[in-house]
Formats: C-alpha cells, sequence, structure tokens
C-alpha cells in the first residue's frame, strides 16, 4: 500500500507542472500582446515620400507658357526699318504714312512705297551722311534694270525709250556711293521717274546737289522724295503704262537739338528760278500729293515741323549750273 500512494503523489505532481507551464505560456502570451497593443495606440507620423520633400522645399516653377512675346509686325508702317543708329537722329521711322495698295520695298539705302497704278513709287525715303558721301561706289559700272520685288513687275529700261523722258532717280545716285550694292539697287526702275531732261539735269540736279551740300554741314539728314500723282496723266512705255508727272517734290528733315524741316515743290520742266523759289511748307506738299509725311514724330515735333520754313536757316551755296 505505501508503494501505492508514492506513484498517486508523483502523478499529482506532474500534472501539476504541467499546468503550470501552460499557466505560464498563457500569461507570457498575454502580456506581449497587451504591449503591442498599446504600442499601436500611439499616434504615429505620416509618412513622407522623398520625392514630395523635394518638391516641397523647392522653389515653386512656373509653367511655361506658348505665348510669342516678340514684337508683332503689323502690315503698314511697322514695315519700314528705323533709324535710329545716330544720336542726332532719335526718332524711328519719319516715313509718310503708308497708303492703302500700296507696296513697300526695303532696299540696301532707300525704302520706297510704289503705286502700281502709276508704275513708279509715290515716295522713296533714306537718309544721307557726311560719311555717306565720302563713299567710293561709281555710277559708271551701273545700268538700269527691273525691279524684281515689285510684285506686279515694274516698269523696264524699255520703257523709256524713243519718249523723250528722262530716267529720272528719285534717290540719287551720286546719294548712294556708301556702297556698291546702295549704287547698284539706285538704278532699279522702282526708283525711277519720266523727267524732262531741262528737269532732271537743270533745277532738279541742283537741287540734289544742295541737299548733299546740307548733309555735309548738318551732318545727318532724312529726305523723302518722289512725284505728285493723280488720276489723268499723260502715260508713256511700250510693256506698261507709266504716268507723267507735272511735279515733284522733295522734303528734307534734319532732327537733334535743333530740329528743322524744309521742302520744294517744283514743275516738271526747266527753270531758272533760284532754289529758294521752290520752297514751301510740308503740309503744303502734303496738301498736293495727299500724303501725311511724318505721322509717328510727336504731334508737337510734326506741327512745328509741317506747318512753316525758315530759308534763312539753311546755308545756301552758289548753284553750279
Amino acid at each position: 500500500m505505501a508503494k501505492q500512494t508514492g506513484s498517486s503523489t508523483s502523478y499529482v505532481k506532474l500534472i501539476a507542472t504541467i499546468v503550470a507551464v501552460v499557466a505560464g505560456m498563457w500569461f507570457y502570451n498575454k502580456s506581449d500582446k497587451t504591449s503591442s497593443s498599446k504600442k499601436d495606440d500611439k499616434p504615429r507620423k505620416p509618412k513622407q515620400e522623398v520625392a514630395e520633400t523635394r518638391e516641397n522645399n523647392s522653389t515653386p516653377v512656373k509653367p511655361k507658357s506658348n505665348t510669342n512675346t516678340s514684337t508683332p509686325r503689323n502690315s503698314s508702317n511697322a514695315d519700314l526699318p528705323n533709324y535710329a543708329e545716330d544720336e542726332a537722329f532719335p526718332y524711328p521711322k519719319p516715313y509718310p504714312n503708308a497708303t492703302k495698295g500700296r507696296q513697300i520695298i526695303h532696299h540696301t539705302a532707300y525704302t520706297l512705297s510704289y503705286y502700281e497704278k502709276h508704275e513708279q513709287a509715290e515716295w522713296v525715303a533714306y537718309t544721307l551722311s557726311a560719311k555717306d558721301l565720302r563713299g567710293k561706289a561709281e555710277r559708271e559700272k551701273e545700268s538700269f534694270k527691273a525691279d524684281d520685288q515689285v510684285e506686279g513687275g515694274s516698269a523696264t529700261p524699255q520703257d523709256y525709250l524713243g519718249t523723250g523722258y528722262d530716267r529720272g532717280h528719285l534717290a540719287p545716285a551720286a546719294d548712294m556711293k556708301r556702297s556698291e550694292t546702295a549704287m547698284e539697287e539706285s538704278f532699279f526702275m522702282s526708283n525711277m521717274s519720266p523727267q524732262k531732261p531741262q528737269c532732271n539735269r537743270g533745277i532738279w540736279r541742283i537741287l540734289e546737289e544742295q541737299v548733299r551740300d546740307w548733309a555735309k554741314d548738318e551732318q545727318f539728314l532724312f529726305i523723302t522724295t518722289g512725284p505728285v500723282l493723280r488720276d489723268g496723266l499723260k502715260t508713256i512705255g511700250r510693256s506698261t503704262k507709266i504716268s507723267v508727272p507735272e511735279y515733284y517734290y522733295k522734303v528734307i528733315l534734319k532732327l537733334g537739338d535743333e530740329p528743322k524741316a524744309i521742302a520744294f515743290l517744283m514743275k516738271n520742266a526747266g527753270s531758272d528760278e533760284n532754289l529758294q523759289t521752290f520752297a514751301v511748307s510740308i503740309d503744303e506738299v502734303e496738301e498736293k500729293t495727299g500724303l501725311d509725311f511724318y505721322p509717328l514724330l510727336p504731334d508737337d515735333v510734326e506741327k512745328k515741323l509741317e506747318s512753316k520754313f525758315d530759308v534763312n536757316a539753311w546755308q545756301w551755296s552758289e548753284p553750279r549750273r
């Protein structure tokens, strides 16, 4: 009986040990879960993407625009070039107003407004300085030629043959000595107008020489010259009809500290009169031609220069007849 009792006691101890181990494991697992639960209850910081952080810390980038910021080109006077290379000539584009239906053509040293109906320019404009006149280009090398830039085709040299009229330069060849190209382009037929020889080789030549003398003294001039065109004029020409003007004009503008201007209106004929006889205001030329000569000058400057003139403000040369 004693042996059986010892065996029972050992069995009870074994059961107690197993229960204790199981209870301990249960308690440990529960404690670990509780701890984890408490950790999860703490607020978490939001996860940040590296790229997001870099973007937020950088300077904002402006979106690209497809807008063209260059100066837009207009269809009339904006196509005319600026002459602002000289401080004595501060205002850009002192051209006549570009007339609807005319073609503006740019050459190296002058710009013109071609009037297809009359097969010649209604005005030619260019600058002239003492430096320009010291050029070495020679007219003897040149010949008259059609201007390929004229959209409808310019007059041709043959249109003048046998008519008794000179192919009269509007921008004189002697004013284009500044370069070989300028001299060559001065012989385009778009720069010609039918002048009577007595005018072209006489009083008109004297006027051109006087303007060159002024350019030497005044340093920088802007010159606009052309025919007075209207309906009903006589025409010449073989392949085309070229109007024969009855009058020509020349407008000379000197800007700077003491701006001044003078204009001339001459018949297409010879004359022994002094040049001062033909001097007029720019307003008078505008009335005769229908052109607005300096629309882009400041209004006060334009009014002062166009409304009156003073022959005594210019140094006159002895005419070389």
